[in-house]
């Protein structure tokens, strides 16, 4: 018991600093605030580094803080329309690994280099807010990343992510269109 005190205490001692600045009542900042947290201390503790472990936090933890269906819909666009329930249903699975597999790491990169900071959400409507979080670098300035959350019946969800200005939905968009030719509707290589 002593020996996994010490190792949990020595893990959240090492993380960057970790400035929490979310004033109480502000559930969408909180949200990302925690899932960032935990995620970068299961990323620290022995065992965790291997593919299952993360795969499996990630979709228990980060994942349901995610619209998927609705981001993967926008992703796919026009071509949604020549894809069957199964394609799309295929789709949004492909979507949901590549999306989450960039956001971590991202993540687990910046967690090593500086401090990461979540700030208070910026309300852009009753139903809609915009939470940044900054990402420390060594060798600059710190990197901005907006979720972008809806208040949905289950809970804020995060929509769409835009680091330093650019939607990562928006990426993912230009690069399916630009594999259009080489593809067929519901695959994505």
């Amino acid at each position: 018991m002593k020996k996994n005190l010490f190792l949990m205490l020595v893990l959240l001692f090492s993380m960057p600093a970790w400035a929490d600045n979310v004033p109480a009542g502000d559930e969408p900042a909180r949200i990302l605030s925690d899932g960032i947290r935990n995620l970068l201390v299961f990323i620290r503790q022995p065992g965790n580094q291997n593919a299952l472990a993360l795969e499996g936090f990630v979709k228990r933890e980060i994942a349901p803080i995610f619209d998927f269906p609705y981001m993967s819909r926008w992703v796919a666009g026009p071509a949604a329309r020549d894809m069957n329930e199964q394609r799309k249903r295929r789709f949004q699975v492909m979507f949901t690994q590549r999306f989450l597999k960039l956001m971590i790491g991202q993540l687990a990169k910046f967690s090593t280099q500086g401090p990461i900071q979540v700030l208070p959400s910026r309300r852009l409507s009753a139903k809609h807010a915009l939470v940044t979080a900054t990402l420390g670098n060594r060798r600059g300035y710190p990197a901005h990343v907006d979720f972008r959350m809806y208040r949905s019946p289950t809970g804020w969800k995060v929509f769409d992510v835009a680091a330093n200005g650019s939607s990562v939905l928006a990426y993912f968009r230009r690069q399916l269109a630009s594999q259009a030719p080489r593809r067929r509707a519901g695959t994505w290589r």
